[in-house]
Formats: C-alpha cells, structure tokens, sequence
C-alpha cells in the first residue's frame, strides 16, 4: 500500500493503481488486464462494507502494470479514508488508501488560484446559486437569520477562477440567502464559498467600535468630541474659525459656481429669511423682478384667488394718485376684456364694505336701507325738485286724464302744425266727427301745460340720472389713468407688501425685504 493520497471531496478524478504483478512470480508486470467497473471496490469512512465504484469506466493499462480507474462524485462525496481495492485473476491484488478532504481544505492545498488562509473560517461549502448581490449558501447550514451579517463571505466561481470577497448584509436562515454588495462579477459555475467569523473593516461595512481607553485614560461618551482640537488657519486642512465660529466662503451650490456680486447673495438671505414666522416657502415665490418680468397675461382675474387683494392687503395709502405714473392704465393698456372685468367687479361689491359718508357705495346702502321706492307712499313729504314730490305732481295731472275706451286717452287737441289735417288725409266723415266733439281752446291749452310739465320733470330727472354716472366713470378713470403700462397689457405696480408682509426693498439690491 502506498502513501494515502487525498481527494477533493464530491469530486470526479481518475486514480492511478497498481503496479500490478503477476500472481505466481510476483515481479512480472500484468499489462493486458480487463478491470471493469465491478472489479474495483470502494471503502468509504465508516462503511461496514465494500462496494463497486459508481462510475461505470472500465481501468486502461498506462505503462509498466499501472492502470487509471476514473471515479465520479458519488465516489468521492464521503469525507474520511477512501479506500480502492481490486483483485482481478491473474494478479496480485491492489490496494490503494485516500482521504477525501474538504473542496476548500483540497483547493487551498493544491489550487493556486484559489489559495487563501483558513484561519478564522465559520464554514465552507458548495453554494446552490448565485445573484449580483445574494449567495444561496449550502443547505446543511442552519444559523438564525441574521446572525451571519457583518462577516466575510468568500467565493470562488469556477467559471471565473478567482475569489471575490463582500461583507453579509442580511441573511435568511429559511433560503440559506446571504445578501451582500454587489459582486463585480457575478460568480458561476461551481460556487465553493467560505465564511469568515470576524470581518475586516473596509469602505462600507465597518465593524462597531467600542473605545473605552484612549492612552489608559478611560474615556465617556463625549470624551472624543470634546478633546479634537480644530487647527484654525485657511491652509489646506485648516478651517478660518473665530471665536469658536467657522467661517465659510460659499462658491458653490449643488455643483453650480455662484457668480453674483460680492455680497448679494448674503443681502438676499438675511432680507428673506428676517420674519419670526415665515408662511411662505421657496415654491411659492416666481421669479419676478418688475412688473417687465412677468409674461403677458400672467395676471388676470382668473389667475388671483378669491379675497387675495383686498384693502387690508395694501398698505395704508400703498396705492393712490401719486403712487401710479400719469397715464400708467389707460384703454390700450389694459386687457380687451379688462373693462368688463372691471364694470363686473364694482357691480359685483359688497355694499357692506362701503359705508364712508358721500361715496356712492354709501349712497346706494342708504337707498337700499328706505325701503322699495315702488312700495313707498309718495302723497307727502317730498318737496322741490325731489323725485317723489315730482311724482306726485306726475300723478296729479294723469289723474285728470280720462279714457271712455280701454287703451285710449280723451283728449283735447288745441293746436297743430300746418297743413297736418287736410281733406285728403281724413276719413270722408272726419269733419263731422271733428266737429261734434271738438274741444274747446280752453281744454287744449290746459292738456298742453300738464304735458310740459310732465316732460320737464322727466327731462330733469334723466338729467341728475346721467350727471351721477357721469360723476362715477369719471372717478374710476381718474384712478385707472394713473396707472402705467411700460408692458403692454402689463400694470407697472409698486408692491408695499406680499402676504401681510411688508416690502422694504428696492427691487435691485436687496430685491425684497420681506
């Protein structure tokens, strides 16, 4: 018997035995014998019995009575002795012991390309798959989930012929899955692993550090922050602290070089952010510098929420005859429909609001507050030129108006154009009728003045009606005349306040001081 050789466990190889002699002189090499798969016996560690290999090859004669026998995996799946034993007529017989190791003991003893060190190794094996980031390790191991994260897992794809190591992330003791990083390449073929019971410290998963002593000096939970000194300085690794507050020259912003003037953006901050309780955020401020800046139509009734400008919004006297440039609104200057908008808007307040004495919103709440004129009793208590009192002297003279037939007023007709009633322009009974009911000069003449009057008193009326709104539209165009369109449809305004906030700035530096 030889020296025991080893094996690579569940491995396939091809053994070497013999010399096999003849069997009566002993020293003759027997080179022609037929050794099938029944001839060759097996022993595995801890077998009570001898049986034929499993791998069906017959042995070929090599050279001077040795002879190769191939075996498979299932030939080798036993750690332990290995022990092969062939008694064929005509020969002496053979036997031949091995040791089936462990694939990583095997591979680090005599595979290069995969030797490491075994020291500190939890377990090896086979794995059963593999992804970019997970390894389905052997299903002999049984470890609670999670109790591998923060080792090492090491393997070895023989497709790749070459280790790659990451650090456990997660495990799930269910799948026998080890999660890690992503391998650079992902391991195929036969995966061998190995893992580590304590991991080394690298880039992205590095082992908790208790520090108790620093030089023998026990240290607390703040010791460490409390003793760094920061060397002040603006050479490379210094920081420029005064006082114990660092300074910093910000150049950039998210990758972006800033390349305002000096001082600006600082100016910018400190006027945005200078309110105790800000109610606004960056994303409800739009890029408006002046009024040029907005693009055409950008404010329209449409586009302001209900009750966003009201009076308690601007500024006492924020907005008024000399706050708005002479002939800053004017009809080209506004919308097509910013008339209407406008007629809409007064027609539409609240009288509520309006109670200043002499306005005309105060006017129109004093005459909503008399009553219904229509059911108002108009016999007393006007005078002069006071519409009810003209009224009255109205139904005064359609009162003495009579009407023998519906829808037809008596009348008596004292005078009339000439040449109005010639003979051709009457019936042929005309003049007979004329005659017998021809009013006397006296009646016409009293039918005349009641009519006069009537017409006075309209014309009158019509008159005050027409002065009022002409007092109205000329009010409203004072105001919109003041107004200043630099853009056209665009209302140069001069913003007092945003939000209940009060503006400071001055459009330029800083921009806003809200």
């Amino acid at each position: 018997m030889a020296n025991v050789i080893p094996l690579r466990q569940s491995t396939a190889a091809t053994l070497l035995l013999g010399p096999f002699l003849d069997e009566t002189d002993g020293k003759t090499a027997e080179t022609a014998l037929t050794i099938s798969q029944a001839d060759v016996l097996l022993w595995k560690q801890g077998g009570t019995t001898l049986a034929q290999k499993n791998e069906s090859t017959s042995a070929t004669h090599r050279s001077n009575g040795l002879y190769t026998v191939p075996i498979d995996t299932t030939d080798t799946n036993t750690l332990g002795v290995l022990s092969v034993s062939v008694h064929e007529a005509g020969a002496l017989p053979v036997r031949q012991d091995y040791t089936v190791l462990p694939a990583v003991v095997w591979d680090e003893m005599f595979d290069a390309g995969f030797a490491y060190g075994l020291r500190g190794i939890s377990s090896y094996g086979t794995a059963q798959s593999a992804t970019g980031t997970t390894v389905v390790l052997a299903a002999g191991e049984s470890l609670a989930d999670d109790v591998t994260i923060g080792q090492v897992l090491g393997v070895y794809g023989s497709t790749q012929a070459y280790w790659q190591f990451r650090v456990i992330t997660d495990y799930v003791n269910s799948t026998d899955t080890a999660t890690v990083d992503t391998w650079t390449v992902t391991p195929s073929g036969t995966i061998t692993y190995v893992r580590f019971a304590s991991p080394p410290a690298d880039a992205t998963n590095i082992p908790a550090v208790n520090v108790t002593k620093v030089a023998g000096t026990t240290q607390t939970g703040r010791d460490l922050g409390a003793s760094v000194l920061i060397s002040s300085g603006t050479g490379t690794g210094q920081l420029d602290v005064t006082s114990g507050v660092v300074k910093s020259n910000l150049a950039q912003i998210l990758g972006t070089a800033l390349t305002e003037t000096a001082g600006l953006l600082a100016a910018g901050f400190k006027q945005f952010f200078n309110i105790a309780s800000p109610t606004s955020t960056m994303n409800t401020i739009t890029a408006v510098t002046t009024v040029n800046g907005l693009a055409s139509n950008v404010i329209t009734a449409a586009a302001i929420n209900t009750g966003a400008i009201t009076n308690a919004k601007f500024a006492a006297g924020a907005i008024d005859a000399t706050a708005i440039a002479t002939d800053a609104i004017t009809a080209a200057k506004l919308a097509a429909d910013a008339g209407a908008e406008i007629a809409d808007a007064v027609w539409d307040e609240v009288l509520s609001g309006h109670t200043t004495a002499g306005t005309a919103g105060k006017g129109l709440i004093d005459s909503s507050s008399a009553g219904n004129p229509w059911s108002t009793d108009l016999v007393s208590g006007y005078t002069g030129t006071q519409a009810g009192n003209i009224l009255n002297a109205v139904k005064a003279k359609t009162d003495q108006l009579a009407f023998s037939t519906a829808n037809q007023v008596d009348a008596q007709v004292k005078s009339m154009a000439a040449n109005t009633v010639t003979a051709s322009a009457v019936a042929t009974d005309a003049v007979t009728e004329l005659q017998s009911g021809l009013a006397t000069a006296s009646a016409l003449s009293t039918a005349q003045s009641d009519l006069t009057t009537i017409k006075g008193a309209v014309d009158t009326e019509v008159a005050a009606i027409l002065a009022a709104v002409d007092t109205e539209v000329a009010a409203i165009k004072a105001k919109t005349d003041q107004l200043t369109f630099t853009v056209s449809n665009q209302v140069d305004a001069n913003m007092q306040s945003i939000n209940d906030a009060t503006v400071t700035g001055n459009g330029v530096s800083p921009k806003f001081g809200v």
